[in-house]
């Protein structure tokens, strides 16, 4: 099906300010804290993540601005131990630029921005794009991990399976997909069983 692309009115906000906390499981169990803020021209994201990543135990703090379209202006993540954090900048109309302000040509095109550590990384994507019951929609998004920082193109396939509620997400390339359960404001309540709120 088509996908409804402009932010349904039965989306509400109904606060200014989320502090949430998470927790996941399975080889790589960790926890997160984030806190979620709305201005009147932006909203901004901070979040502090913990666990066991593919070389010993992850610690790391990130940091997203967006503008009130959902759009990522501003992406920042710094590992625990490292000096400065790998930074990426977007004019919300697909031109992404490192921190130093260096043209990312191979992301032209992409609005979204998926990072693996964080819980919220699927909220921007399910209020900007607004999609209705059994909606679908294919897109482009930058996605980097703890792993591997290096800022990558991915394709992915966002499904709408109950408005607020159920949404499914799949990596089109290798078929691997999460269902993720959301509340009323587009925030993570669990995804596939391994991830899951506390508070």
């Amino acid at each position: 099906m088509h996908a409804t692309l402009s932010p349904p009115d039965l989306w509400t906000e109904n606060r200014d300010r989320h502090c949430l906390r998470f927790e996941s499981e399975g080889p790589e169990r960790g926890s997160e804290v984030l806190l979620y803020e709305r201005a009147s021209d932006a909203r901004r994201v901070e979040g502090v993540v913990t666990g066991a990543g593919p070389h010993g135990p992850l610690g790391l703090t990130h940091r997203t601005v967006l503008d009130p379209a959902w759009c990522v202006r501003l992406f920042e993540v710094r590992l625990l131990g490292l000096s400065e954090p790998e930074r990426l900048q977007s004019d919300a109309a697909g031109r992404w630029t490192d921190g130093h302000g260096v043209p990312l040509d191979e992301l032209s095109g992409c609005v979204d921005l998926e990072f693996a550590e964080t819980a919220f990384t699927w909220t921007p994507m399910i209020r900007r794009l607004g999609l209705g019951a059994g909606d679908s929609v294919e897109l482009d998004v930058v996605t980097l991990s703890a792993a591997d920082l290096a800022p990558v193109r991915a394709r992915r396939r966002l499904t709408c399976l109950q408005p607020l509620q159920l949404y499914r997400y799949d990596d089109v390339a290798t078929g691997i997909c999460d269902e993720i359960v959301v509340d009323g404001d587009g925030f993570a309540m669990s995804v596939s069983g391994r991830l899951r709120r506390l508070a």
